[in-house]
């Protein structure tokens, strides 16, 4: 029923704007100026380009009061990021907190592609003191584009779900149009739901072909009140920093190289009241103390270089050599009392570290030929990364023991290998794109001493490696100078990581009844994607409609496959393809101004986002957890531009409904539907100063997000824990200089 509904509401829409005309001809589709890259990598207007794809700028980042991974994203719909906990599981005390990674229609995690200046991210780790994926402060890009649907034939393996690039800061641009040689940006903000104080620093200096810029982002808070939950919120305290750097010498006016270094740093300190029990310590147990200290850092350098002259192979060509390392590091303090005797005085200290050394190049040709014009793209990308894990657990009551060493996987060298091309092909109203990528990955584990000489440890893995190709292929119809249609088929594929590989978590020993073990016989992830679209942009009205189907292939998923004898008896995971999963759905964006109708209503502003998606497992016969449910976000606003000193208001209502269709053995926390409203607005002073401030959840109102709160690994986790703040607030001061 709902496949009809689908697409009756789009093949409608279609029909009334192709037999439309734009009612401003003045400002025809092909002088919009907003543009993108994630889709074609190459640069082109968002609104002329096949394929889904959302923009967010830095202004936006500021007036809509965004301060971590989780805030990026807010008023776009069908796009969620899940969000940890440490003390979330008794079970895994030591479990890693913060926001793991983006989820799109319906997968998440390394399924998702994380890039920032086209530099992939450090994968996710879901075990044992696992981290996500939110090694940086948005304070310190310029944008953010989303491509929802698979990109692997322009990015690779990760990118079977969707890619998230997020582009840093320079000042380059601005200082070329500025008489003085110098800039300084300050924006310094506060956020009463978690009592975070933030500084975001951006300077720039130009001397003759040297372009300097440099940003500093500072925050330092407290936990995020749960004030609407009957518990309180584990105390934290906070404190992260992220420095940028970029030089760029601009050889002549063709060739220019850019030397650019970040470092991010984030602390915090929880003590995780949710994890210390009510016992007396005499005839109960009594957990006294349980805290968990955890020190993120991401650093990376990179040098590219850049040439504009036209040759015979290229008129555009890029080179980027970069190296990245990550590393967490959590150390977890448990005591706990029986009989008045310290039954437990345990510490464990754990550190994931992930490395990259890494080659990009591209290259773009124009060309004419047959009457039609092309763009042609190629090039090569190679990194060699390294994953590793250290885990020693150290026992000091009851006479205590020697620490023990027990890594959650193996130490892991991965190697990528990829060839690519694109051609854009374009003639009169039609666009053709058509990709391919050829790509080699491998894992070679170490099979180190300290992995294989575990209690329970699991056998040597052979090593790992697959040759893919992933095709697209997109076709583009300009049916007026308003109406774009667009259709768009991608292969999606992702190989294992060195965790689903050679991954290894025994509880078995401490009672804790589930062990996950390797799986050498895993293969890769493909999908099939297929996305049908229509943009329309006037004057007065943008809208974008599309459907989509995916069916994906191989999904890796931990599953339990047996037990083992006791005492205890205990469940044995490991990660395996589970077959085929199909996920479809309809995403629309429409923003209008109401100055069209009357002058009277000029500067005022309305608009709707909504997704809807389903999923179905074909192997099992049952429904998708992943998949998150309806939602739909109407804004309101009003925009002063005409006068001397700017301001604006813009009212959202955010629907999240109730997820109907959990899997049948689902057994924890179902979170009913919500509408939330929120306030922000902006007030420029001056032309230098200028407010943003904001009120979320201004009815007060208690509701949960159902991706923050759907479940944990091994036990029900009370909801209480993950109720959204009451009516909280923001506002910021920026500075230019």
């Amino acid at each position: 029923m709902m496949y009809r509904t689908t697409f009756a509401l789009f093949f409608g829409t279609l029909s009334l704007l192709a037999a439309s005309e734009p009612t401003e001809p003045e400002l025809p589709l092909q002088q919009l100026r907003e543009t993108t890259l994630v889709a074609t990598r190459s640069e082109r207007e968002l609104m002329k380009t096949p394929g889904s794809i959302t923009s967010i700028n830095y202004d936006s980042f500021a007036r809509e009061g965004v301060n971590n991974a989780g805030d990026v994203a807010r008023y776009q719909t069908g796009i969620s990021i899940p969000f940890e906990f440490s003390g979330g599981d008794s079970l895994v005390p030591y479990r890693g907190s913060g926001f793991t990674n983006y989820r799109m229609r319906g997968v998440e995690g390394n399924r998702v592609l994380l890039m920032i200046d086209g530099i992939r991210q450090p994968a996710q780790i879901d075990g044992a003191g696992g981290n996500g994926r939110d090694y940086f402060d948005p304070g310190i890009f310029e944008r953010v584009e989303i491509l929802r649907g698979s990109g692997s034939s322009l990015y690779g393996s990760d990118a079977m779900g969707g890619v998230v690039s997020f582009e840093t800061r320079s000042l380059e641009e601005e200082l070329e149009a500025s008489e003085r040689p110098w800039l300084l940006n300050n924006r310094l903000a506060y956020q009463s739901a978690n009592k975070e104080f933030s500084h975001v620093l951006n300077a720039g200096l130009r001397e003759g072909p040297w372009y300097v810029t440099l940003s500093n982002a500072l925050r330092s808070g407290e936990e995020t009140e749960n004030d609407k939950g009957e518990i309180a919120a584990n105390p934290l305290d906070s404190w992260s920093k992220h420095l940028l750097g970029k030089i760029s010498y601009h050889m002549d006016e063709a060739q220019q190289l850019t030397f650019t270094a970040e470092h991010f740093n984030r602390e915090q300190d929880t003590d995780l009241d949710s994890l210390k029990s009510n016992g007396d310590g005499v005839s109960s147990l009594q957990t006294v103390l349980a805290e968990t200290i955890a020190d993120d850092s991401r650093t990376r350098y990179s040098i590219e270089y850049q040439d504009s002259k036209a040759h015979a192979l290229w008129d555009h060509l890029s080179v980027k050599l970069y190296y990245q390392y990550s590393e967490t590091n959590t150390e977890t303090n448990t005591q706990t009392r029986f009989a008045n005797i310290l039954s437990r005085d345990r510490t464990d200290e754990i550190q994931f570290a992930q490395s990259a050394l890494g080659l990009a190049t591209q290259f773009t040709k124009e060309y004419q030929s047959f009457g039609m014009e092309h763009s042609f793209i190629y090039g090569i990308e190679s990194s060699a990364e390294n994953a590793q894990n250290t885990f020693t657990r150290t026992d000091r009551a009851l006479g205590g023991s020697a620490p023990v060493e027990r890594p959650a996987f193996d130490e892991a060298e991965l190697g990528r290998y990829d060839l690519f091309f694109q051609n854009l092909t374009t003639k009169d109203r039609w666009l053709f794109q058509a990709g391919l990528r050829l790509g080699y990955y491998e894992i070679l584990p170490a099979n180190s001493d300290d992995f294989l000489n575990q209690t329970n440890a699991p056998e040597a893995s052979p090593d790992y490696s697959k040759f893919s190709i992933s095709p697209s292929a997109s076709i583009q119809h300009e049916l007026n100078d308003a109406s774009v249609l667009w259709a768009r088929y991608a292969k999606g594929i992702r190989n294992p990581s060195a965790e689903d590989y050679v991954g290894f978590f025994n509880h078995s020993a401490t009672g804790a009844y589930f062990s996950q073990i390797p799986n050498p016989n895993l293969e890769e992830e493909s999908s099939d994607s297929f996305d049908l679209g229509i943009k329309y942009a006037s004057k007065s009205l943008e809208l974008e409609l599309t459907t989509y189907y995916t069916l994906y292939d191989g999904f890796i998923s931990l599953e339990t496959i047996g037990q083992e004898a006791g005492p205890p008896v205990t469940e044995i995971q490991q990660a395996r393809n589970i077959g085929e999963v199909e996920i479809y759905g309809i995403d629309l964006r429409a923003d209008y101004q109401l100055g069209a109708i009357s002058d009277a209503l000029s500067g005022y502003s309305t608009g709707l986002n909504l997704s809807w998606a389903d999923g179905h497992n074909k192997t099992t016969d049952d429904n998708v957890n992943t998949v998150d449910p309806f939602e739909a976000v109407l804004h309101f606003g009003y925009d002063s531009i005409d006068s001397e000193t700017p301001w604006g208001l813009r009212l959202y209502g955010t629907y999240r409904a109730e997820k109907k269709d959990t899997t049948r053995d689902y057994a924890y926390y179902v979170p009913p539907a919500s509408f939330v409203l929120d306030l922000t607005g902006y007030w420029s002073l001056s032309e230098n100063i200028s407010l943003n401030f904001g009120l979320s959840n201004l009815t007060d109102e208690r509701y949960w997000i159902w991706s923050s709160s759907s479940s944990t690994d091994h036990e029900s986790l009370t909801s209480e824990y993950s109720v959204q703040p009451g009516l909280n607030g923001f506002l910021s001061l920026n500075i230019k200089l």
